[in-house]
């Protein structure tokens, strides 16, 4: 009696965790369907735990895999004239970033002279800024480049778009030329939204 007490109060979860049927009249001891019950309740403990630290230990760097922007070129357009997409599209339920033109300015405050690697140097502190967010270049949606001198180098300049967008499809692009940005010594600035999943 004592053993069928015990059975239907634990006779649940053994059964669930080994696949058995609890025989309530004893045919399983008491002795095994506490044991199976505690094992059942362990390695749900341990199974938790460990999703939860992985989880934890994963942090941004686990959603910079995912992104949720997807790049499209309808047919019955011409193909974009360079290296980016006529459209993004990003679902619902996405969270949108909206980052400040980025100057080409190096972490301690100096600025390169040319202005290829002004570009490269701004496109770097997107990335930074966006790393902040547990995102990355390929969760951008739109650039716009506004740009007060003319590049001459543009092998180096596409060397470092591929890298930095990798081998998918670029984003949508804008590149706009100025007359001056808020200082003479700024040759480029960049902006840029990008879309994560809102999780």
């Amino acid at each position: 009696m004592r053993n069928a007490r015990l059975a239907a109060a634990v006779g649940v979860g053994a059964a669930s965790a080994k696949g058995r049927k609890v025989d309530f009249a004893g045919t399983i001891g008491c002795d095994n369907i506490l044991r199976t019950y505690l094992e059942n309740r362990m390695y749900r403990f341990l199974g938790c735990g460990l999703l939860m630290a992985a989880t934890a230990c994963a942090g941004p760097a686990a959603r910079l895999e995912r992104s949720a922007v997807t790049m499209v070129n309808p047919p019955g357009v011409a193909p974009p004239v360079a290296a980016y997409s006529h459209m993004a599209t990003v679902p619902p339920g996405t969270k949108l970033l909206f980052l400040a033109g980025q100057i080409g300015n190096r972490p301690d405050g100096s600025l390169p002279p040319k202005v290829e690697d002004q570009i490269i140097q701004a496109y770097e502190n997107v990335r930074t800024i966006l790393a902040s967010q547990g995102a990355g270049p390929q969760h951008i949606a739109k650039v716009m480049i506004y740009a007060s001198a003319e590049p001459t180098d543009w092998p180096k300049l596409r060397a470092h778009r591929k890298t930095f967008f990798g081998d998918g499809m670029p984003p949508p692009s804008t590149w706009v030329y100025v007359r001056q940005l808020a200082r003479p010594n700024y040759l480029v600035e960049i902006e840029v939204v990008a879309a994560v999943p809102d999780s």
